[in-house]
């Protein structure tokens, strides 16, 4: 156990286009949180604007089919 022998949380980590870390569940047990990676978002994110920007004269359920098959 980490905790008695007083070496606290480990260090988190990406792999794979997650950031793994430790975290706990509502009774107070261990588990490894996998959240989105930061970096991994942001470039998706500029991705779609770029991509919506190129779409912005297209219908809008163009735009909203295009949307819906990427998120």
């Amino acid at each position: 156990n980490r905790r008695r022998k007083g070496q606290g949380k480990p260090q988190t980590f990406d792999f794979l286009g997650f950031t793994h870390c430790c975290g706990t569940t509502r009774k107070g047990k261990f588990m490894v949180l996998r959240l989105t990676s930061a970096k991994r978002l942001r470039a998706k994110l500029q991705v779609v604007k770029l991509e919506l920007r190129r779409r912005m004269h297209q219908p809008i359920p163009e735009q909203g089919q295009y949307l819906r098959a990427v998120v």
